[in-house]
Formats: C-alpha cells, structure tokens, sequence
C-alpha cells in the first residue's frame, strides 16, 4: 500500500497490527507539527481515554474487556487550528473500509503522506490481504444473481434456482466472514496486554489459513 498525493486519504484501507514501536512513530511523527499533541483511545468498553504522553499510552494495560479499537493523535496549534490528526481504526463498528484516516493541514503535505505509508507498511501483518476481505466484496458476489435475474429477465423456473443457490452459499460466506474478523482482524493494537493475545492467537491464525489452503487443494484435487 502507498500513499500518492491524489489519494483520497479519508478512506484509506489497511490492515495493521500496531505495536508500541508503531504507535511510537505516528505519535512522533504528530509531534513533529506545531501545537498541543493529544492521545485518544476508543476501546471496548464503549468509553474514551485519554493520555497526556505516549508514556501514558504505551503504560494503558489494554485488557480484553476495554481493549482499544480505535486510536488517535492530534496536534492543534494554539488558535485551535488542527495541524495534523492520524486516526487508526474503524470510525463505524461495520465499515471496516475505512480504518486509517488522516486530515488537518499535514494531510495536504505528500511528506506526510510518504512517512506514513511507511509506517504502515511496517504495520502490516503477514494476514492482511485475508483481513481485506470486506463484507461489501462478499455482498457483491452474492447480489449478482439476483442482479441477472432481473437483467435477462429469467424464467421463473432459472430465478428460483439463482435464489436457491445464494440461500445455500448465502450462510456459509457470512459464517467465514464473521471467522475472518475473529482470526484476521483489520485492526490490532499489540499493546499491553494486547500484545499477549497477538502473540497467542498467530499460531490460529496459521492454523487456520494451512487448513483452508489444504481442503482448497484436496478439492482441486478430486475435482
């Protein structure tokens, strides 16, 4: 993933597993504009939280139960004008298409952009093309029967059959959707306690992906 310019930054989709060292260069990276730095976490729990110092941040336990979701680095200048704001995760529970966010007068700066995106990039689990498996994408595939139907005009008997075939896939794509947020999350903040669970949940997420790979080959396979 690379930032250009002409890149609408608002709606930037990426994968990341933050850890303390990433968080530590964006909330520098922040501090490096003018102005007062702020730290905000969103967590679980519903609550926000704020933090004086990354000190602060990286000192946060991040329990399970108010785990962090969302997190944001602010530096407005003294007459209130914000200078430059780095939002890593989803600002809506399910529109995870847009889960790294920049604005403020930094995000007209290409500089900016390019330090970043290389940040990011060395955020980037080994998942994160599996993680990008968005529910739009899912959504689509399943819609385009319905969308032939209705383009071709199909006899009743050939509709039935569509609309059958999606009740029948329709379950299981939504089951492997809401596994994919379970075991590759978009947004990971190895934190604190965080990292604990990072650390314990890679071995699933190999396990996961070795036996996927394998009934896709052993069906190849046998077909």
């Amino acid at each position: 993933m690379r930032f250009r310019p002409d890149v609408d930054v608002q709606h930037t989709y990426v994968a990341f597993a933050a850890t303390a060292r990433d968080v530590t260069k964006l909330g520098q990276l922040v501090g490096t504009y003018p102005g007062k730095v702020t730290v905000e976490a969103r967590c679980r729990d519903g609550l926000k939280r704020s933090f004086g110092t990354l000190e602060e941040l990286l000192g946060y336990e991040n329990p399970v139960r108010a785990a962090i979701t969302r997190l944001e680095f602010s530096a407005n200048s003294s007459d209130g004008l914000l200078m430059a704001e780095v939002i890593l995760g989803s600002l809506e529970r399910f529109d995870e298409a847009k889960n790294v966010w920049l604005s403020g007068k930094a995000s007209n700066e290409p500089s900016f952009h390019a330090r970043v995106a290389e940040i990011l990039d060395g955020m980037r689990p080994w998942y994160s093309r599996i993680a990008k498996l968005h529910v739009s994408t899912v959504g689509f595939y399943l819609l385009l029967p319905a969308y032939g139907v209705l383009k071709y005009n199909l006899h009743y008997v050939d509709a039935l059959a569509l609309i059958g075939a999606v009740a029948v896939i329709g379950p299981p794509a939504w089951c492997a959707l809401w596994l994919r947020r379970l075991w590759f999350p978009v947004s990971t903040f190895a934190i604190g306690q965080g990292l604990e669970r990072h650390k314990r949940e890679l071995p699933a997420r190999w396990l996961a992906t070795l036996v996927c790979c394998l009934r896709t080959v052993s069906k190849v396979t046998r077909g």
